[in-house]
């Protein structure tokens, strides 16, 4: 699948997701309209050619200690834009770290194209945490749905 990550930051909902928008009119309602300033909401839409790419957000959860780097780094969609496999790796500060933990809730948008959407299958995710360094934890509250 063709896709590239276009944005990562952590105030993404409270729970492990991830969502398909296949219109500019889906992003505009959705919770990244409220998690992304207007720039940065504008700047983000100017990437995307809705006729031929969707956008796709996975989010982490809560991810205690994250440094923010979130890097998607396998992506299927069926034919329907239904994501059907994803694996991503989240950075986390390392043990012994200076920095007091703290609550953030990770996300990362890749733009997607259609025409290499259409893998078949059940739903597969895989997760793994890597260390980032030792960094102020970009703590945050969550931006539910």
């Amino acid at each position: 699948v063709s896709f590239r990550v276009v944005f990562m930051r952590t105030i993404a909902p409270s729970r492990h997701g991830r969502w398909v928008f296949t219109t500019r009119d889906e992003v505009l309602g959705s919770w990244l309209a409220r998690a992304l300033s207007s720039d940065e909401l504008g700047s983000l839409l100017e990437q995307i050619d809705f006729e031929k790419q969707v956008l796709v957000s996975f989010s982490v959860g809560n991810a205690y200690t994250s440094t923010g780097e979130v890097y998607i780094t396998h992506l299927e969609l069926d034919s329907e834009m239904a994501v059907i496999r994803l694996d991503a790796q989240v950075g986390l500060n390392e043990l012994g770290c200076k920095y007091p933990p703290g609550s953030s809730y990770p996300f990362a948008l890749a733009v997607v194209d259609r025409a290499s959407a259409g893998a078949s299958g059940d739903y597969i995710f895989s997760s793994a945490t890597f260390r980032d360094g030792c960094q102020e934890p970009d703590s945050a509250s969550p931006n539910d749905p």
